[in-house]
């Protein structure tokens, strides 16, 4: 499976230290450091002494949500305390709107056909895009989002359960208004069934079964949704609102 791959949304995570606690920003796939200036002006003159990280190790493979999970998951030294998703497609993504920001000649119903195939999953959209009408091939060929799921059994899936059930906390930002994911409740492990109904985290094997820890997450009060309408996907990190009423609060 791959780790340095791309994924769609800025990630905050931030590890113990003796003082205060670092800020590890990782921006998205249409964004770069110069646009995460500003996020990191607001946490050093909101959280004073913050220190804060911005990153392009991973240049181009910039959608940092899910890769910054997959790090997370799969290093078990890191000591990560807090991990912050903006409205990252943790669930998985289906839509035109997106699928046309970067491929606008490609059908959202026949998309499969390149992303489900050897050559495909070259492409880093196609290791997270999760065809609700193609589920079998989604877990033949997807090399990433479903063994990060523990949707597929895997010789690393007791150590990703295990690092995220360490997590002090899961934070994990969407609301209605995003206009890129989809659907926008991924970025809570939400997803679409077969009809396209969006089936919540709570209802899905994946909590039910604690596959992942997020069940064991939310017993212990360690698990946190903020839904926030009115925020477009490109401003999740730039909204003043967002920032100092609701992620501010988290570094504390």
């Amino acid at each position: 499976m791959y780790l340095g791959i791309c994924f769609i949304t800025v990630i905050l995570f931030y590890v113990q230290v003796i003082a205060y606690k670092p800020v590890i920003i990782i921006h998205g796939v249409m964004t770069g450091n110069s646009t995460m200036v500003d996020l990191e002006n607001d946490i050093v003159k909101g959280h004073p002494g913050t220190k804060v990280y911005v990153t392009n190790r991973f240049g181009s493979y910039s959608q940092g949500g899910l890769i910054a999970r997959g790090i997370i998951e799969a290093y078990p030294n890191l000591n990560v305390k807090k991990f912050i998703s903006l409205s990252s497609p943790q669930g998985g993504q289906y839509g035109t709107k997106f699928l046309h920001l970067l491929f606008p000649s490609l059908s959202v119903q026949t998309a499969y056909e390149l992303f489900y195939s050897v050559m495909g999953q070259e492409i880093s959209v196609a290791n997270y895009w999760r065809d609700p009408h193609q589920p079998l091939l989604y877990m033949d060929y997807s090399c990433y989002l479903p063994y990060i799921n523990n949707e597929i059994e895997s010789e690393g899936s007791s150590l990703y359960k295990n690092n995220i059930e360490k997590l002090e906390k899961l934070i994990m930002f969407g609301g209605p208004d995003d206009g890129v994911i989809t659907p926008w409740q991924s970025s809570r492990f939400a997803y679409f069934d077969k009809d396209e109904n969006v089936i919540e985290l709570y209802d899905q094997p994946l909590y039910q079964f604690n596959s992942l820890g997020l069940r064991k997450l939310n017993e212990t009060g360690r698990l946190k949704v903020v839904e926030l309408a009115g925020v477009s996907h490109f401003q999740w990190h730039t909204n003043k609102t967002v920032i100092y009423d609701h992620l501010l609060p988290e570094l504390d």
